[in-house]
């Protein structure tokens, strides 16, 4: 998008005083001094953007399995998530059971599933995400098959342990104790594993008061 003295990043717009700072935009109305530009990501997955930042479903498998539509339905990109364990693409980035002809994904005559935690209709045919796993790019959710029945896999993988540095691992969403007032210490370490390899320690004393000190796992600590 170009105008008089200023170029702006697609999906932004020249503004302020004298139109000297550019600000993100959702739309622009078509004037003299600029053209119409989209918000990146304007649009939801399988729909593409018209000249007007319309989004417009793209034709049905626009795309080959494992890839969905760009900003515009004539150019494909990687899906971003993966299929559960028991499914694999289908059309597109949709997730289909093991053995289950990607061409069911059809008109089943208004049959569908219900499925506890979907807001929206899930139709016969469809995979319904449910959401995406911790420290994964894995979703879960559900496939409507068209009998109406619906075939599941809610279940994440567990995340790795964290790494204690001098100490050990910690399993995911746990916290470790490391040290005993058993052995006459003065103090003990507990850590909490949050995820992505980060744990969060602080030091206790054996005399029932707050060590005082909580630092990340990786720092120099107390």
């Amino acid at each position: 998008m170009t105008s008089p003295g200023m170029c702006c990043p697609k999906g932004q717009a020249p503004a302020g005083p004298n139109k000297s700072q550019c600000l993100i935009i959702i739309h622009i109305p078509p004037g003299p001094s600029c053209t119409c530009v989209c918000y990146p990501n304007l649009c939801p997955p399988s729909y593409g953007t018209t000249d007007n930042c319309e989004c417009v479903q793209c034709p049905a498998n626009a795309c080959p399995s494992g890839q969905t539509p760009g900003e515009s339905c004539g150019s494909c990109v990687g899906c971003q998530t993966q299929c559960p364990t028991g499914f694999s693409y289908g059309s597109e980035c949709n997730c289909v059971p093991d053995g289950v002809d990607a061409g069911n994904g059809v008109d089943a005559g208004g049959v569908f599933c219900e499925i506890g935690g979907y807001y929206g209709v899930c139709a016969a045919g469809s995979w319904c995400e449910l959401g995406v796993c911790p420290e994964s790019t894995i979703e879960y959710g559900c496939y409507c098959n068209l009998d109406g029945t619906a075939t599941c896999n809610v279940t994440c993988p567990i995340p790795p342990p964290c790494v204690i540095p001098g100490l050990g691992t910690c399993p995911y969403n746990t916290s470790c104790n490391y040290g005993s007032c058993a052995a006459d210490a003065s103090d003990y370490l507990q850590c909490y594993c949050e995820g992505n390899n980060q744990a969060y320690c602080q030091t206790y004393s054996c005399g029932g008061e707050d060590g005082g000190v909580g630092f990340p796992v990786g720092d120099a600590g107390p």
